[in-house]
């Protein structure tokens, strides 16, 4: 996640290299739950992304 940015997330479904690394992650997760982790890494992204132009703003 530390890497990832918003635009790399865009979408209701992981990319491939995406699903793989959910895949390897917790490989015993049903389609559901691949589903629902894609959710929670697409929240967190995005609640880091906008933090950090929060931070921003504050700052200068």
């Amino acid at each position: 996640m530390a890497t990832m940015r918003p635009e790399d997330l865009i979408g209701t479904r992981p990319m491939p290299g995406l699903r793989t690394r959910i895949d390897e992650t917790w490989p015993d997760l049903s389609d559901l739950q691949v589903a629902q982790a894609w959710k929670a890494l697409q929240t967190g992204v995005n609640c880091r992304e906008g933090l950090r132009r929060l931070v921003g703003c504050l700052s200068g």
